[in-house]
């Protein structure tokens, strides 16, 4: 063997020995990148293996607003004396607007007999610096019909109201006006001469004045002129929850999107708000509830559903389920969850909720079009 080739060996012996080691060193590395990345992933639960959670934007969300109504009936030794919030969803909701559900009517004045307004000192005394808005309730559709043809009963409900609102130091009213009618023009005319004489009245009190709206007013055609009433409306509370009724065939509380599935969604309700309201007067209210079917082999209801809050689903369902079989799923059209569950009598059942996770990617898409205003039904239900 000659020098030369005895040195070309020692060349390649060299080269192999440096391979070699950078071989090892780079197995060592990813060994190490895997065994960290494996510690830094937390464990997951059952349930949450269950749900598949929707992305959410965690920088996106300008909230300016943000309204919580607080039922008659919740009232229970509450005193609401330090900040309330909701967080998850990957935003946290600051409540700074208190919403007292509230007083109601009979045909000729405010009812002084009833919970609602029995709970008013207690709610004052408990809303401490909030500021408070006083909700007149105006769901009795023969009540309501009887006020609406009458000047004078529309007269002596609307000074009550404001001397109510003034003795409780209110700093608004809400005009609850929940009327499931045939929308003839005699009715929306009725309605829109209501608002008109109650708005005027209030801002003479320096008072602001709001009022509810259905969520699906335009799929349903309900008995209200947006437009009309948008000249004496400060704020539009927009009840963008149970689209799905309890009579109803299961659903999402009120889809983000999937009107091809569920015929009405989120995104179109919006862009028909806006074209006839400016969206800084929008304050769009999320339910915190949900709904629980009977229902048959084809999910077809066998009675009206039963209501649960969000607190309760969570007690029930997710924290631990003990129902076989028990699936828990995000649909990703709507952003809500289902729940498909048999009971101890074997019986099917459906849920559909609203939740923080659901809340979080409608108020990424309502920031994208410029509305910035939430409220929340309500204090107790999560």
């Amino acid at each position: 063997m000659t020098r030369k080739r005895k040195g070309n060996y020692k060349k390649r012996f060299i080269f192999l020995l440096l391979v070699g080691a950078l071989v090892i060193i780079g197995l060592y590395s990813t060994k190490n990148l895997y065994q960290k990345t494996i510690v830094d992933i937390p464990k997951i639960t059952k349930i949450q293996q269950l749900i598949s959670p929707i992305p959410t934007q965690t920088n996106s969300f300008q909230l300016f607003s943000t309204s919580l109504f607080v039922p008659y009936w919740t009232l229970k030794n509450t005193e609401f004396n330090s900040p309330i919030s909701l967080q998850d969803g990957g935003f946290k909701s600051q409540i700074n607007t208190l919403i007292y559900f509230g007083i109601t009517p009979t045909e000729t004045e405010i009812n002084k007999n009833e919970p609602g307004f029995y709970n008013l000192s207690t709610f004052s005394i408990s809303k401490n610096s909030y500021r408070a808005l006083l909700t007149i309730r105006m769901s009795n559709e023969d009540v309501t019909s009887t006020i609406l043809e009458n000047e004078t009963s529309q007269k002596t409900i609307i000074q009550e109201t404001l001397e109510i609102a003034s003795q409780y130091d209110f700093d608004g009213i809400v005009l609850d006006l929940e009327h499931s009618v045939l929308p003839t023009s005699d009715i929306i005319q009725q309605i829109t001469d209501f608002v008109e004489t109650f708005s005027l009245q209030t801002k003479q009190q320096e008072l602001t004045f709001g009022m509810t709206i259905y969520g699906d007013t335009y799929y349903r055609q309900r008995p209200y002129d947006l437009k009309a009433l948008d000249q004496y409306v400060d704020q539009f509370y927009i009840m963008a929850y149970d689209f799905h009724k309890s009579y109803g065939e299961p659903g999402p509380n009120f889809p983000l999107k999937g009107k091809e599935i569920y015929g009405y969604d989120m995104e179109i309700m919006i862009r028909q708000l806006i074209s006839d309201i400016d969206a800084q007067k929008l304050t769009i209210l999320f339910g915190l509830f949900g709904y629980d079917w009977s229902v048959d082999d084809q999910n077809r209801p066998l009675k009206p559903a039963q209501s649960l809050t969000l607190r309760q689903i969570k007690n029930r369902f997710l924290e631990s389920c003990p129902f076989t079989p028990c699936s828990i799923q995000r649909d990703n059209l709507s952003a809500e969850t289902s729940i498909q569950y048999a009971d101890e009598t074997g019986q099917k059942h459906v849920v559909w909720f609203e939740d923080e996770t659901s809340v979080g990617e409608k108020v990424t898409f309502l920031n994208s079009n410029s509305i910035s205003n939430i409220g929340y039904w309500a204090w107790g239900y999560y």
